[in-house]
């Protein structure tokens, strides 16, 4: 990247290298990110950095189920079928990839949330009695009328639910093993002590905040979210043996129950200001504390909220396989906005890196056993995982970066040439504008560098030069990727003349 030997002779340059890509930063204007080296961006849609510093475009996507109406929440029934929520003509319809289906299942316009149990399905719906698929059928839960919660979650061989219409504070859970079992189902002379139970942190809230969520961290403890708060229970098949957990500070809360998910032994959510994991200090392992991750595109974060009619629409996936936390933030209509936080493997230094998603209006995701699927308006399409294989659909990455003034801010430069380091198959517009918004050129450059090549020790030639003749005080560079194989944007560099 730093090679001049085209440079005609007695001509000397200097070359303004950016690379180790940091992802999207809202921290500052965008007169005032130029740094070289962990060089955040302005804009990177439909594609993320990785943990080397590389922009990577996102991955194709193949059409596998569903197409009658928009995808409201997409669920692994089992490791080889879906089950989902779809708006239909007489309400929210449930389906499945075997071709199950439960026209009306809930009132027009309802909030779906799925938790799985018993290897079954569940499907809940504020009001409305929980539904569960086994792989054949869907069927209703039988028993206490009043059970119609918001959402749910498995924990210790229970099924805990909650957001029950008149109980805003309590949390049901089921007898061991069996999720349609609850209290008002049991005998009121029961002392089994795997009968169902329920919570009530009504008194201990001090507000009059209400639960918004609830998820399982470190397997047996449940963590209650409300807006402002979360609360940690011990559980344990036993109901005796139930505690609140009195190492827990956490003074936030959760926006909506779809955007909670386990990553590792932590829990990711989003709160009204940003994204948060919930997990153990690292200092002495006693502490639960919620980690802010969010904080360098807080602004971006919280225009992406207000513009969602109803934040409990919010939903997120969690993706093992890559390290990202996908989270759909659904506007009016079809459309649709992803935000993607993509951590480093284990053992690799790094905070996380953020980037954005247009591709197919994604509005909801399910990930297992190394698949990922994304529900949209028109189906549910899984994500192509080999990279040697091209999606019935492939995304069209855009990259914007902040201006770049390679110096001062003040002097003029004299251009001498544009220089891209990349690798993959396809190919790369590039539109330069000056601080001034003046268009300055427009070119595609080809990537033809494979770096799949079975023979490491033989260096590939993975830079593109071309000519850039042009005076400017400052720059900002616009990248589209397009192609049929993962194509990766490892660096730039501007040369321009020494005066």
């Amino acid at each position: 990247m730093t090679d001049h030997s085209k440079a005609p002779a007695g001509v000397q340059l200097r070359t303004n290298a950016y690379e180790d890509f940091s992802g999207l930063d809202a921290t500052r204007d965008k007169n005032s990110l130029d740094i070289g080296k962990g060089q955040p961006l302005l804009a990177l849609d439909n594609a993320f950095c990785d943990w080397r510093g590389q922009i990577v475009r996102d991955p194709g996507a193949n059409k596998v189920a569903g197409g009658e109406g928009l995808i409201r929440c997409v669920t692994f029934a089992t490791r080889d079928t879906l089950a989902w929520a779809e708006d239909g003509g007489d309400g929210v319809t449930l389906g499945s990839s075997r071709g199950s289906r439960l026209p009306g299942a809930f009132p027009k316009g309802a909030g779906v949330t799925t938790a799985a149990f018993n290897r079954r399905a569940l499907f809940l719906s504020p009001g409305s009695v929980p539904l569960r698929f086994d792989g054949a059928k869907f069927e209703g839960f039988t028993g206490n009328v009043e059970l119609k919660p918001a959402f749910g979650t498995a924990i210790q061989r229970r099924l805990a639910v909650a957001g029950i219409p008149g109980k805003p504070t309590e949390i049901w859970l089921s007898r061991v093993d069996e999720e349609g079992v609850h209290v008002a189902d049991e005998p009121a002379n029961s002392t089994n002590v795997l009968r169902a139970g329920t919570i009530d942190i009504g008194n201990l809230l001090g507000t009059n905040d209400e639960i918004t969520g609830i998820g399982t961290v470190e397997n047996n403890r449940l963590a209650v979210f409300t807006n402002d708060s979360v609360w940690v229970y011990i559980i344990d098949p036993d109901l005796t043996k139930w505690s609140v957990e009195d190492r827990a500070a956490v003074q936030v809360g959760t926006i909506s129950h779809a955007t909670i998910c386990r990553a590792g032994t932590d829990l990711l959510f989003c709160a009204r200001d940003g994204i948060y994991s919930l997990k153990r200090a690292a200092e002495n392992g006693l502490v639960l504390y919620a980690e802010p991750l969010s904080s360098r595109i807080d602004n971006l974060y919280r225009r992406l909220v207000r513009s969602v009619p109803d934040p409990r629409r919010i939903s997120a996936v969690w993706d093992q396989d890559t390290g990202q936390y996908h989270v759909f933030f659904p506007q009016a209509g079809i459309y649709c906005t992803r935000l993607t936080m993509t951590l480093p493997p284990a053992g690799v230094e790094g905070g996380p890196k953020w980037s954005m998603g247009s591709f197919l209006n994604a509005r909801c995701g399910a990930a297992l056993g190394g698949a990922l699927v994304y529900g949209t308006s028109g189906g549910i399409w899984s994500l192509v995982r080999d990279e040697d294989v091209v999606g019935e659909q492939e995304p069209t990455a855009t990259i914007i970066t902040p201006m770049l003034w390679t110096g001062s801010l003040k002097d003029t430069k004299q251009g001498h040439s544009l220089i891209l380091q990349a690798s993959g198959v396809g190919a790369v517009q590039v539109d330069v504008i000056d601080d001034e918004q003046r268009p300055l050129t427009s070119l595609v450059v080809e990537i033809d560098a494979d770096d799949r090549e079975p023979f490491p020790d033989i260096p590939l030639e993975r830079q593109y030069e071309r000519q850039f003749p042009h005076r400017f005080r400052g720059v900002q560079l616009r990248f589209t990727i397009q192609g049929e194989a993962r194509t990766r944007l490892i660096g730039f560099s501007l040369n321009t003349r020494k005066s």
